[in-house]
């Protein structure tokens, strides 16, 4: 007992050592912070060990850092939204231009000609040209980074060949001008281009270290980010931080800060201490007991907590093949035990709503008794596994992880586990070992049921119908197949905003209620810890913070 308890003690202390060490360590930027008001600190949750976007996705931390460097050739536009985007979820139709001045659709070329902004130049001076875009294409392609070309060949119609630099499709025109060739003209063309990877390289830079052996600069750009955004790397200790300051020949407009750096800060507890203290400015992902405590307070604490819509979504996945999972009427059953209010509130203190609809409550369409789901029935439930054969239930183990969608998945899959005990269904819950584990088990549908998170990265319907449940699409790993499903959604991709678009919406999202590819729990919202002495936020639909447009006032 003893030696358990010296073992459990050292570890307290280990622990505690390494909070103290993160904390010591980003003093010296606070009080420097404190000298310059200029300067801003974001606690992040993990840090990234490449700059090199195509090389590896390194999750939430590399888009953080990379959509904070910026200079896409589009951007998300809030302006006209209520509260910057805030209340009001942005769309496909809420594009503005970024390093490109202007886009049009070519119907004869199937193409769309891409006009570069004259004055959008990187730290080193040099303008952007098309062969940048064309070159950082021809990477992605190259080291077949797999986000970009799911986005590519699965949400748009560009048509590329992973590896196969000829299948580029980009075509220079002219030094400002190229055409981005598609095979088929989608509602998604020009959104999937706010991507980190889609950024432009500035290839003039990049090009002056590559070698033989290494023709895209891949070790240079690994500790080295040459853009046309307002910020440029100053400094990076991998996994560590990444220090920024401005782009001296940024073209657009910002605000006042002049110091950007973010930080890897593991544990969430350290994060608020940090945030509280005033020696971070924003803290990504606190618990939300925490965002619960920080609202409590209110102005005293300095700290400010904004709440914004998200088209993010807690799920729990069942795995189609499991011959059990697969019969309709369990499916049915299950869906009937779950009680989403109450895993809303025991799991999200009730800062999150319960899914409510078969689509995303921030999806625009008609919302009807056939798109709604149906009310908690335990008594329905048992008699429909009675009629699927299985009148005393069964076992199911059900895989979770706190890295996906959070810590609240302690709480969530024990209220699960006691809703669905009730028809009989015994939910034995295990833990993964780690993240890397958790999302290996994911990706090869080695998995009965899983809580995990549908978050689209992009303010469309399309993307999430496509994304998580289409039969083809490799985030569906539990193995859901619907035809009617996989038409609408085709026909959803190439269909523009307005009543047609949305009627095939609705039918989908009753196909969703009636065959349940998918358990919805909530429809999520982006919850931000913030210091209170800015002003100048945005709410684009990806739900970052772009700290070049604040301005610092106290």
């Amino acid at each position: 007992m003893s030696k358990g308890i010296g073992k459990v003690a050292v570890l307290v202390v280990l622990v505690a050592l390494a909070s103290l060490s993160v904390l010591a360590s980003m003093a010296s930027a606070a009080t420097e912070r404190r000298a310059d008001k200029t300067s801003f600190v974001i606690a992040d949750v993990g840090g990234i060990s490449t700059l090199d976007w195509a090389q590896a996705y390194q999750g939430d931390p590399e888009r953080h850092v990379a959509l904070e460097l910026g200079g896409s050739l589009v951007e998300w536009d809030t302006s006209k939204l209520r509260k910057s985007g805030c209340n009001q979820f942005a769309t496909v139709a809420d594009i503005k231009g970024g390093v490109a001045e202007s886009w049009k659709f070519d119907p004869a070329t199937s193409g769309w000609i891409f006009k570069l902004r004259s004055n959008a130049k990187s730290p080193a001076g040099n303008t952007i040209s098309s062969e940048d875009v064309r070159w950082t294409f021809e990477r992605q392609i190259f080291y077949k980074q797999a986000v970009g070309m799911f986005l590519m060949n699965n949400v748009a119609f560009y048509g590329v060949t992973p590896g196969d630099v000829s299948t580029n499709p980009i075509e220079v025109i002219d030094k400002s001008t190229f055409r981005l060739k598609v095979k088929q003209q989608t509602a998604l063309d020009i959104a999937i281009l706010t991507f980190i990877m889609f950024i432009p390289i500035d290839s003039v830079e990049a090009k002056k270290h590559a070698t033989t052996s290494d023709p895209y600069a891949a070790a240079w750009l690994k500790t080295n980010n040459p853009g046309y955004g307002p910020w440029q790397v100053s400094g990076f200790a991998p996994t560590s931080a990444v220090f920024m300051t401005p782009n001296p020949n940024f073209w657009g407009p910002r605000g006042n800060l002049k110091k950007l750096i973010v930080k890897s800060v593991p544990d969430a507890s350290t994060r608020r201490q940090l945030l509280e203290a005033g020696k971070a400015d924003m803290a990504w992902r606190l618990s939300f007991s925490d965002y619960s405590a920080l609202t409590q307070k209110g102005k005293s604490s300095g700290v400010e907590v904004q709440r914004c819509l998200s088209g993010d979504r807690t799920t729990i996945l069942l795995n189609f093949k499991n011959k059990t999972l697969a019969i309709p009427k369990v499916r049915q059953a299950i869906q009937l035990a779950t009680n989403r209010g109450e895993l809303a509130k025991g799991g999200y203190l009730g800062q999150y709503p319960a899914s409510s609809n078969g689509a995303s409550v921030v999806v625009p369409y008609k919302r009807s008794a056939l798109t709604k789901f149906p009310a908690v029935d335990v008594v329905k439930a048992k008699a429909l596994l009675t009629e699927a054969g299985f009148p005393n239930g069964f076992d199911l183990p059900l895989t979770i992880h706190p890295s996906r969608p959070g810590p609240e998945v302690d709480q969530i899959s024990v209220l699960w586990k006691a809703q669905l005990a009730k028809i009989g269904i015994n939910v034995q819950i295990v833990l993964a070992s780690s993240t890397a584990d958790f999302s290996s088990a994911f990706f090869a549908g080695n998995y009965q049921a899983m809580l995990y998170l549908e978050p689209p990265a992009v303010g469309d319907p399309f993307y999430s119908l496509n994304l998580y449940n289409t039969t083809a699409s490799f985030q569906n790993t539990f193995g859901y197949k619907n035809a009617e499903y996989d038409r609408l959604v085709g026909e959803i991709r190439v269909t523009p905003p307005g009543p047609q678009r949305e009627a095939r919406i609705a039918k989908v999202a009753q196909i969703i209620v009636e065959t349940v590819p998918v358990i919805y729990v909530t429809d999520n919202i982006f919850i931000h810890a913030v210091r209170d002495r800015f002003t100048g936020w945005t709410h684009p639909p990806n739900g970052e913070l772009y700290a070049y447009t604040l301005t610092a006032t106290k």
